[in-house]
């Protein structure tokens, strides 16, 4: 009775080998690529749960969408989110290079870079420079402009 059980449904491990041989592939993962899971392949960790837990259903999957399918589709994977996607660098520097770096973008007039590359001050500091450049009669206004921000934050934080 136990060697009829056995006839009647397919052993998992007969059922992947021929899946295995009808798309083409030779390790065991590349099939999940051919099982969909919410329009998308199925994880192989999602397999490996599914072989141990239930490989009936397992089976069922390989079955409908490999074998039983005379052209078995590919999925596509989820897309990674790449590291660092922002579009931002982050670097460390060093103050005499920032200061550097930060002079030349004022004598390029690159002004996005030079708002980015400006150290945060207090606003006592910022209050002593941009009195100092009216004491020297310049203008300075990304010196201005941080003055405007940090009242903006001290009206924030009331």
């Amino acid at each position: 009775m136990n060697n009829l059980a056995t006839m009647e449904s397919p052993n998992l491990e007969e059922v992947i080998q021929k899946s295995m041989r009808k798309v083409g592939v030779s390790k065991e993962f590349d099939l999940c690529s051919y099982l969909p899971e919410g329009g998308r392949r199925t994880h192989h960790f999602t397999y490996e749960k599914l072989k141990i837990k239930n490989p009936k259903d397992l089976i069922c999957l390989l079955e409908k969408h490999i074998l039983e399918n005379s052209a078995p589709q590919q999925y596509p994977s989820k897309p990674r989110s790449k590291k660092g996607s922002s579009g931002s660098l982050q670097l460390n520097l060093k103050k005499n290079q920032a200061q550097e770096l930060l002079q030349l973008a004022k004598e390029s007039g690159n002004a996005e870079l030079i708002e980015l590359l400006k150290p945060a001050y207090p606003l006592k500091e910022i209050q002593k420079e941009l009195i100092l450049s009216i004491k020297e009669k310049r203008a300075d206004r990304s010196l201005w402009k941080a003055y405007e921000e940090a009242i903006k934050e001290l009206e924030n934080e009331k």
